[in-house]
């Protein structure tokens, strides 16, 4: 293949992927003028050797006329459009998520190219061995196409209507269905081959959910190249649908087995021969390539044999260098634990007293103290404790509860569960928490509390909000799900709230085995209620006894009664287990270690970020507060050159895992868009920003170096091509 494109101008999409980074160096080598059109958010990374002999265009929104202006502009004679929306995995994915980038996309830059007058000489677009679906193999051009999976039925779509639009305008469209391409820098992740090879590399067994009988037809990467230039080249093939692939059919565990016997056998393959292969998969996927072989003249030179070769030996030289296996996973969250937590439960289970006792009792008075309060009441959440927290204040119907617009759906969700009504402020750019100053003048003589969470374990103005409810004769609740051990002035958060409540969900900066709850108040009435309410509503639950001579000294109807079952309020069950508190109990052994480590992580990144506010807000805290965060927020400026989508996305498929700022403007969610409520006259706009362009990061006691600095360096490489 030693095609001259000396000064022919080129466009390719989808020059990132794959296929058509291989497409664009091998243009760039052949004197070619090469135009590559790109999403803004795309990365570069395969290209980055090339870049100062290649023109990239980014667009944002595929409407024809921005195309047709980048087209009437590059004036290319060919455009490879490889550009897709695919899913290698699935059979069952929506149309939805396919459909806009494979068909409409596809479509409008074909109208664009029309549009635009230009004299374009080849159209090359990537079809799919999917789109054929169900049909028997060996699959041929002149089959019905049955696809089976949204790829495959919107590739095909895009297909069918390119083939209209070259029978009405001449447009030269050429399909190329291409197989299953491998080769070296695949992703090793989304694809079989470069999977096995990988682990081959590392040394570990590999296992295939299904038999393995299923067949595939692969095709070396140099392969689909010489189809994708002799395709270019040639005038016959214009209005023509061409199968590109080996032309044979190899099974999954013979491809796996050829592997390991290439890598000198250092793994164990198995297969799962009970299993069912997926729903309405085609368990025989290959290609007949006579039509390539009569129109382009080309046939695959790379034998799987040789093609597997290639590509072993270079993840054995690259391994460092290959896209997916050194991108470590940087969770949002993650739960810290070892041994020591193990042992705990173990040695918990050795008794058959497993609901709530002595290692509750002992969890419950050492987080109350944490929260400077007399009493802690174990439940299974920290929504259920808050919902507990208005049973025991018992406000009449249609009271007013002050809280903040942005929030968690179990803070609010108990107010309107407890027929009240919720009134709300906005809340601080960058602080997330309530605006204090906006509360006063939303009292009335029906407001009765502050519903106040403390948001992704940023701390309030709580003398501020102390100040208000004892001047108004409010109820002040604390949520303190997002965070534990916080203090404001020099003194634990709980001594400024009537009740404060807190979560020990696996996020959290300790947890009770991923769930677990507490209420912790200092009045004994409130004690003795929530504990009546979160056990069954039975009076039993305030001092439980099996002393038979106790348990009957009531009656009921004069009828004496076991004390056991005697229900005195309507009730839950929201108690937790011993289980839970002793692996909580475990967990506080270290919590100081993990707090600190927590405050170093939000250092590290607030001090990454402060060259970046351009384009974020950053988070603030109160200078009288002292918390340990439970993630790092961001909100993306409206003035930022790109979108969350757009920054989710790249860090999302560089392995690092993003959150929004839970609900936003909790108002425009579904289920609360027609509730009862009391609203600020000039609207939250700072809410509205939030939900627009928060983003979370994890900064939690899980982060290790790699993981922090895997996180500034893909930041560094997005931020890089945005400005």
């Amino acid at each position: 293949m030693n095609q001259n494109f000396t000064g022919v101008k080129i466009l390719i999409t989808g020059a990132n992927g794959f296929i058509g980074s291989r497409l664009t160096h091998y243009l760039v080598c052949a004197g070619a003028q090469v135009n590559i059109l790109l999403d803004k958010s795309s990365s570069t990374d395969r290209l980055k050797d090339i870049l100062q002999n290649i023109t990239i265009h980014r667009c944002d929104k595929w409407d024809e006329r921005s195309l047709k202006d980048l087209i009437s502009t590059i004036n290319p004679s060919i455009i490879f459009h490889l550009r897709a929306q695919i899913n290698p995995n699935s059979v069952d994915e929506s149309n939805d998520v396919f459909y806009k980038t494979n068909v409409i996309d596809t479509l409008t830059l074909a109208h664009a190219v029309i549009s635009s007058n230009i004299d374009i000489k080849k159209f090359i677009h990537a079809g799919t061995i999917a789109e054929y679906g169900a049909t028997s193999a060996p699959f041929r051009e002149d089959k019905i196409a049955e696809p089976i999976s949204a790829y495959g039925e919107t590739k095909l779509k895009a297909t069918k209507e390119l083939l209209k639009i070259w029978q009405k305008n001449k447009f030269p469209a050429t399909i190329l269905r291409f197989s299953v391409v491998y080769g070296p820098g695949q992703h090793t992740h989304e694809y079989l081959i470069p999977n096995i090879i990988q682990n081959c590399i590392s040394k570990k067994d590999f296992h295939i959910n299904n038999p393995g009988t299923q067949t595939r037809d692969p095709l070396y990467i140099d392969d689909a190249i010489e189809a994708l230039i002799s395709a270019s080249q040639s005038e016959s093939s214009n209005g023509e649908i061409i199968n590109a692939s080996l032309g044979q059919e190899h099974t999954v565990i013979d491809i796996a087995r050829k592997i390991n016997k290439l890598s000198g056998n250092r793994i164990t393959i198995t297969t799962d021969d009970s299993a069912e292969n997926r729903a309405n998969e085609n368990t025989h996927y290959w290609q007949d390539i006579a039509k390539a072989k009569k129109i382009l003249n080309w046939t695959p030179r790379t034998t799987l044999a040789d093609g597997l070769t290639k590509t072993i030996d270079w993840y054995k030289n690259h391994t460092s260098q290959s896209e997916d296996i050194n991108y470590p996973r940087v969770p949002y969250a993650l739960t810290v634990f070892d041994d020591r937590e193990r042992n705990a439960v173990m040695d918990a289970m050795k008794t058959p007293m497993i609901v709530p006792g002595v290692k509750v009792r002992e969890f419950e008075v050492k987080i109350a103290k944490m929260f400077g309060k007399e009493h802690g009441i174990m439940v299974n959440s920290g929504s259920s404790a808050n919902l507990l927290a208005f049973e025991i204040i018992n406000l009449p119907a249609g009271s007013e509860v002050i809280t903040p617009i942005v929030t968690f759906n179990t803070t609010l969700a108990p107010i309107i569960q407890k027929g009240l009504v919720p009134v709300f402020t906005d809340v601080i750019s960058g602080n997330y928490n309530i605006n204090t100053d906006q509360i006063e003048s939303l009292i009335t003589t029906k407001t009765k509390a502050l519903m106040i969470p403390s948001l992704i374990g940023n701390i309030p103005d709580l003398e501020q909000l102390y100040r208000i409810a004892m001047q108004y004769k409010l109820w002040l609740i604390e949520d303190s799900c997002d965070t534990l051990g916080a203090e404001f002035n020099g003194h634990p958060t709980g001594k400024f709230s009537h009740i404060s409540t807190t979560s020990f969900y696996a996020s959290h900066i300790i947890t009770t085995a991923g769930a677990g709850g507490m209420l912790c108040v200092s009045h004994p009435k409130l004690e003795k209620n929530a504990r009546v309410f979160s056990g069954w509503g039975r009076a039993s639950a305030i001092n439980e006894s099996e002393d038979i001579d106790k348990r009957f000294t009531t009656t009921i109807d004069d009828i004496p009664y076991d004390g056991k079952f005697i229900f005195s309020n309507i009730g839950y069950n929201f108690q937790s287990t011993e289980l839970n508190a002793t692996f909580g109990l475990a967990q506080l052994e270290k919590f100081n270690v993990f707090f600190e480590k927590r405050l170093e992580n939000f250092k590290k990144l607030y001090k990454f970020f402060k060259r970046y506010e351009e384009f974020f807000i950053l988070p603030k805290q109160h200078p009288k507060a002292k918390t340990a965060w439970l993630a790092f927020p961001l909100t993306i400026r409206d003035d930022a050159p790109f979108s969350r989508m757009q920054l989710a996305k790249y860090l999302e498929n560089r392995n690092i895992q993003t959150r929004p700022l839970f609900s936003g403007n909790i108002l425009r969610q579904p289920a609360y868009k027609n509730i009862n409520c009391r609203t600020l006259a000039q609207g939250y706009p700072v809410a509205d920003h939030i939900m627009r362009g928060s983003i979370l990061l994890g900064c939690h006691q899980g982060l290790t170096h790699e993981m922090i600095n895997h996180l500034f360096e893909s930041f560094e490489s997005f931020l890089r091509l945005e400005k």
